[in-house]
């Protein structure tokens, strides 16, 4: 699993790296997440994604940087299973901002997560995880998501409708370390969509080189998915919701507790991405 997907980013490491002057292991470090596919993020990982790079060393081929990665992956420690099926969370920093986060694993891949018959499962998840997110996290200010798929209509109707109606483009630079771009070339089972490979390595050129994060999203957006929808470069979207009156949610959506409730906000961009 993931070898199509780490060979898409090795090439694309490969290609930023003749582009923009740098190194392999440079590129692979900005411009790839496979620290976090291995399980290597934070300071206990930097040791070990460190000794990943040394073996990118300059003048190695692209099956042997394959065959690495897929190396260091298969000795990868395996997260547990999270309580709340596809959803886990992590819990609130000192400003009380909580990260959502949608990650199916073998056990939601025999059929789309987001099909319709799954979303009553999606919903219970996401009520199981707020129910216990207020009684462990009752200070929780925000709750923020950040992905493309809140660009998908399944993906929405899960949620409360003041948070959906809180989208707006994220302000903060975005990096390439994490799936919350990536994830769109990845077909529910976890494998590269058909052409979307081909897509990306040809559209990033040099035009895009010192924005390789908005070329990748826009080459990935640029053809028709599984199940017909259309991705676009501005479907990245982050999602708060901030502590606001008491409000009821959309009928059949898991009500976020009152703490993290979403304040209605006006914002023009968000609503044309999300329709």
């Amino acid at each position: 699993m993931y070898e199509d997907y780490f060979d898409l980013q090795l090439r694309f490491a490969a290609r930023h790296a003749e582009l923009a002057g740098m190194t392999v292991r440079d590129a692979v470090d900005r411009c790839t997440n496979l620290r976090r596919r291995f399980g290597l993020w934070g300071a206990a990982g930097e040791a070990i994604w460190a000794a990943f790079l040394a073996e990118l060393r300059d003048g190695i081929g692209h099956q042997e940087s394959l065959r690495v990665a897929s190396a260091y992956h298969e000795r990868a420690p395996r997260p547990d299973a999270s309580p709340f099926g596809c959803f886990s969370y992590e819990p609130p920093d000192a400003h009380g901002t909580l990260r959502l986060h949608f990650m199916p694993d073998a056990r939601h891949r025999q059929d789309s997560p987001l099909s319709h018959a799954r979303l009553p499962e999606r919903r219970a998840e996401l009520g199981a995880l707020f129910t216990e997110v207020a009684r462990l996290h009752p200070r929780v200010r925000e709750v923020r998501g950040l992905s493309w798929l809140y660009h998908l209509p399944a993906y929405r109707s899960l949620f409360p409708t003041p948070y959906v109606e809180s989208l707006a483009p994220p302000v903060e630079r975005l990096h390439m370390n994490g799936s919350s771009t990536r994830g769109q070339v990845l077909d529910h089972r976890r494998r590269v969509k058909p052409g979307i490979a081909d897509r990306v390595l040809a559209a990033h050129g040099a035009a895009t080189v010192q924005a390789p994060l908005a070329g990748f999203s826009a080459a990935a957006a640029g053809g028709g998915v599984s199940g017909g929808v259309l991705l676009r470069p501005a479907c990245v979207r982050q999602v708060r919701a901030v502590r606001s009156r008491r409000r009821r949610g959309r009928p059949g959506t898991p009500a976020l507790p009152p703490t993290a409730r979403g304040r209605r906000r006006k914002c023009a961009a968000g609503r044309r991405t999300a329709r």
